[in-house]
């Protein structure tokens, strides 16, 4: 896997995605069938951001472990 200065410095495709924590089940669904998706074009790396106010912060924790 190469890192983000590599790919840059190799004229790769550079490009990061981020994802918003779910707030439900269904969400969370809809979240990794959506990455299995997205996985395939090869993001240079994904973020996800946090719940404002720290409302989500398991499904946060547990969804960037699972990245």
């Amino acid at each position: 896997m190469a890192t983000v200065t590599e790919r840059i410095q190799r004229g790769m495709p550079t490009f990061s995605v981020e994802f918003f924590p779910p707030k439900n089940d269904e969400g969370e669904a809809t979240l990794w069938r959506t990455i299995r998706n997205l996985e395939p074009l090869d993001p240079a790396f994904v973020s996800v951001a946090s719940g404002a106010g720290g409302y989500n912060r398991d499904r946060t924790l547990r969804t960037t472990g699972r990245i």
